[in-house]
């Protein structure tokens, strides 16, 4: 059984890149949508 064992590691490692690569991309290329927002002042 060690195919299939590979095969649903190399399938979770796919799910975790495209997530980190989704996560980069929102990080790196913010939407048009999205203001920076002011830094909060605490008082």
């Amino acid at each position: 059984m060690a195919d299939s064992w590979t095969e649903k590691k190399v399938a979770d490692l796919e799910k975790r890149v495209a997530a980190l690569e989704k996560a980069l991309l929102v990080k790196v290329i913010p939407e048009p949508e999205q203001k920076p927002r002011a830094p909060r002042r605490r008082g």
